[in-house]
């Protein structure tokens, strides 16, 4: 764990056998009539939690890498320069665990011992289990001195666990009596009678989608102010104002770069420069949705 607070992370460690509990608690989610259609998706069909095959697993261990709360992009648009935010952990949530796997593999390799990455353990469930993460009324998890601009990544171990702190789900505390992320919601998409928000109404769930789709006719124009995702429910979130400094900078996108954008074009359609722009963000699978969004954030300026 040294290892691991020294490149700036925190985690935690448990015992292979709260597999099966991680698996219960996903067909309990199964089980939920509320779930709505693409939460449904994501416990059939994104979840995976079988054991790797040789590994010999004896712990998951799971690692918070903390992110700057957002990043500034601006983008030219027929003579209008447009700011558009960027919840930072987008630009770095592919990435982030070859550098997590890269110093534990360096230091585990000393000792005999290995990782494996399991990208498809329910990452938010197994932090808070282990309790090195609380969950939020929004749904998101929060790691202390992280607040909730961070990535998480898992791993199959075959360390030795010496303790157990393995815990039920809960919440943060402070969640209890406060509703600040509830009112700020600009789609309510938050519900205070049910813990599962309605991913379904969340300005992320529209504005990741493919540029097929429009926005619909109850959202309010207003609402829009990122390139994609949304920040209006952790910027407002009492327990995020000490890290909401942590910047992570502006990128510029020039007329020309911008209107390239407009078309939509997938990533190896891009030019060089603009290419590895959008790469080095990890916009590519956005690239389509692109037109629309930025289409909603100039008319917020007109």
């Amino acid at each position: 764990m040294n290892e691991i607070v020294r490149h700036g992370d925190k985690a935690a460690l448990f015992p292979i056998h709260h597999l099966q509990d991680l698996k219960r608690d996903v067909e309990g989610l199964k089980a939920n009539a509320e779930l709505n259609s693409f939460q449904q998706f994501i416990v059939n069909d994104l979840y995976h939690l079988d054991e790797p095959q040789d590994f010999g697993a004896r712990s998951i261990l799971i690692v918070a890498s903390p992110q700057p709360s957002l990043l500034r992009l601006f983008f030219t648009l027929e003579g209008k320069r447009i700011q558009a935010l960027l919840p930072a952990s987008y630009a770095d949530k592919n990435r982030s665990h070859l550098r997590v796997e890269d110093y534990l593999r360096a230091c585990l390799a000393a000792n005999g011992r290995h990782i494996q990455y399991a990208p498809r353990l329910p990452h938010k469930l197994s932090a808070v289990h282990s309790g090195l993460a609380r969950y939020g009324r929004n749904n998101i998890t929060f790691v202390e001195g992280f607040g909730s601009f961070l990535n998480l990544n898992t791993f199959f171990t075959d360390i030795a666990c010496p303790e157990d702190p393995w815990r039920e789900i809960r919440a943060m505390d402070a969640c209890t009596h406060c509703q600040a992320c509830q009112k700020a919601c600009p789609t309510g998409a938050i519900i205070a009678e049910r813990f599962l928000i309605d991913n379904q109404r969340c300005l992320t769930y529209f504005n990741e989608a493919g540029g097929e789709y429009e926005f619909p006719a109850w959202m309010d124009p207003g609402v829009h102010h990122t390139l994609y995702g949304c920040l209006r429910c952790q910027m407002i979130c009492p327990q995020n104002q000490p890290y909401l400094a942590r910047e992570g900078g502006t990128i510029e996108f020039d007329a020309a770069e911008t209107a390239i954008l407009m078309q939509g074009k997938p990533l190896e359609c891009l030019p060089e420069g603009l290419r590895l722009k959008v790469d080095g963000l990890e916009m590519a699978e956005y690239l389509s949705g692109i037109p629309r969004n930025l289409r909603s954030l100039a008319a917020k300026t007109d």
